[in-house]
């Protein structure tokens, strides 16, 4: 009878290890499934602020997730998404992930929806807007920004947003103004309606892309 007992434990504590060993890998899997991007340059005071309402600061190799705003104070930030997008944030900027929903395949479910609170920043769509323009969406306090475009800068200073086409088309929404930004142009936008920006001139995606490409070997170098 006392062996049976200890035999009995024995099966019991190896279900029990296989028991914690699937929770653990669970956890995992879910964690990665939630990441929303990752630092891939950072420079002087860049800090993280969750859903917790927890400030963290953001270091190169950080992990960013959806519902994280970012902040720069006097430093600089770039985010490399799960679905290859990408942003760079300028000094003085917030930059706010509202929803971001990707598993690694496009089905409908994914969604990249963002907000600039303020500052400046230079973004790279991913899958996400490539496959599905509707799917993706970055507001400011004053416009919303459509996408069919694929590369641009945006700002928000002094109540005011600027948007900058560089790659593709984009779709400018702000008062009574709704309009398509072609590459080359660009558009100052105060909540009531949007302006053309004139002298802008033209600079290209390929252009843009090699920029990242530069400052992303200007970090392995630090």
């Amino acid at each position: 009878m006392e062996m049976r007992h200890r035999g009995d434990n024995g099966v019991r504590f190896r279900n029990l290890r296989v028991l914690i060993t699937a929770l653990a890998l669970l956890s995992v899997s879910d964690s990665a499934l939630a990441i929303a991007g990752k630092v891939v340059y950072s420079f002087g005071q860049v800090e993280g602020f969750g859903a917790d309402g927890i400030t963290r600061p953001l270091a190169r190799g950080d992990i960013v997730d959806s519902g994280d705003s970012i902040s720069t104070a006097n430093g600089r930030a770039q985010v490399r998404f799960t679905d290859g997008g990408f942003v760079a944030l300028q000094p003085n900027t917030t930059y706010r992930l509202d929803e971001y929903v990707y598993d690694g395949t496009i089905d409908g479910t994914e969604k990249s929806l963002f907000h600039l609170v303020e500052g400046g920043i230079r973004l790279v769509t991913g899958l996400i807007g490539r496959a599905n323009k509707r799917n993706f969406q970055l507001t400011t306090p004053v416009a919303t920004i459509g996408i069919r475009g694929t590369s641009g800068l945006v700002s928000h200073l002094e109540g005011s947003t600027q948007l900058r086409g560089y790659g593709g088309v984009w779709e400018l929404f702000s008062g009574t103004f709704s309009g398509a930004v072609e590459p080359g142009q660009a558009y100052r936008c105060d909540g009531s309606s949007c302006l053309e920006i004139t002298g802008f001139g033209q600079r290209t995606e390929a252009s843009t892309q090699g920029l990242e490409e530069e400052e992303e070997e200007g970090e392995e170098g630090e």
